[in-house]
C-alpha cells in the first residue's frame, strides 16, 4: 500500500503592499456604514488674491454659500466555497472562506475605480477632468497630476494606477518609500491597485502601451469585521447537498470629490 504524503499547512501568504490599502487612512470606528456614509466636505479651491492696500477700501468678497455635504457608498465583498458536510468543521470551514477573502482590497479597487456610485473615472455632469487629450511620459503626468491637485487642495492626496504602472514609475525614479506606502517626490502617496482596470473615463480599455492615472484628496476607508455564515442550515444547499462557506465584509471608500483629474501615459 502506498504511503499517503503528508498533510502540511499551507505556504504563508505575505499580503500585498502598496495599492489602495496601504494609500488610505483606515478609519477605526465603523458604526453603521452599510448604507454609505455622509460628511462635511473641507473648503476646496484656491484662496483669492486680495489686492487691496492698507487703507484702501476693502475687496468685495464672493464666498460660497453654506457647508457642502459629501458621501459615498457602501462596497460589499464576499468570498468562499463548497463541500460536501463531512469534509471540513465548521471551524476549518469558516477558516477557509476567510482566506478565500485575503483579495477583498481586489474588489474594492474595483469598485472604486469603475463601479456605478464611486467612480474615479466618469463622463457626464460630473467628469473627471482629462488633463491631457494625448498620453504623455510618465513623468510629465505625474507633474500634471500634481499641478492641479496642488492649486486647488491644501493636503497630501492620492495618484491611482493600475499595478503595471509600478515598476514604470519606479524606473523614472518617482517613487519614494514612506512608513507602509509610497510616495512621489512631493510626497503625494502612490496607490498601485491591482483592481484597477486601466479604463478611460467613458469606460473603454486603455490604448496599448498606455495606462491612465488618477489624482485625488486623500482617502480613507471604514470596515466591517469579517462575517460568516452562522451555522450549517443556514448555509446548506439541499438541492445540491452542499455546504456554501461565505465570508464577507463592508467597506466604504470616500475622499473628498472636489479634485478629480486623470492622465494618459505611456509605458514606452
Amino acid at each position: 500500500m502506498a504511503i499517503p504524503p503528508l498533510l502540511v499547512p499551507a505556504p504563508t501568504v505575505i499580503p500585498a503592499r502598496y495599492g489602495l490599502s496601504s494609500a488610505a487612512d483606515p478609519v477605526a470606528e465603523t458604526g453603521r456604514i452599510h448604507s454609505g456614509i455622509q460628511f462635511d466636505r473641507a473648503p476646496c479651491g484656491p484662496a483669492t488674491l486680495d489686492p487691496a492696500l492698507c487703507g484702501e477700501a476693502p475687496t468685495d468678497l464672493d464666498l460660497p454659500a453654506g457647508i457642502d455635504v459629501g458621501s459615498a457608498a457602501p462596497i460589499k465583498v464576499f468570498a468562499g466555497f463548497t463541500c460536501t458536510p463531512l469534509d471540513l468543521s465548521e471551524a476549518a470551514m469558516r477558516a477557509r472562506a476567510e482566506a478565500a477573502l485575503a483579495t477583498d482590497w481586489v474588489a474594492v479597487e474595483s469598485a472604486v475605480w469603475s463601479s456605478t456610485d464611486l467612480r474615479l473615472m466618469r463622463t457626464g455632469a460630473e467628469a473627471t477632468v482629462e488633463l491631457s487629450a494625448t498620453p504623455v511620459s510618465i513623468a510629465r503626468g505625474v507633474g500634471l497630476l500634481e499641478a492641479y491637485l496642488g492649486a486647488s487642495y491644501g493636503g497630501i492626496g492620492v495618484i491611482h494606477a493600475p499595478r503595471a504602472v509600478a515598476a514604470h514609475a519606479a524606473a523614472a525614479q518617482l517613487v519614494t518609500p514612506g512608513t507602509g506606502y509610497l510616495t512621489t517626490v512631493l510626497g503625494n502617496r502612490w496607490s498601485f491597485g491591482s483592481g484597477y482596470p486601466n479604463t478611460e473615463p467613458d469606460g473603454t480599455p486603455a490604448a496599448a502601451g498606455t495606462a491612465w492615472l488618477v489624482v485625488t484628496t486623500a482617502v480613507n476607508y471604514r470596515r466591517t469585521p469579517i462575517q460568516h455564515r452562522r451555522t450549517r442550515e443556514e448555509s446548506f444547499d439541499y438541492g445540491t447537498n452542499e455546504i456554501h462557506a461565505v465570508a464577507d465584509r463592508t467597506y466604504v471608500v470616500s475622499w473628498d470629490d472636489c479634485v478629480r483629474a486623470a492622465v494618459p501615459v505611456t509605458l514606452t
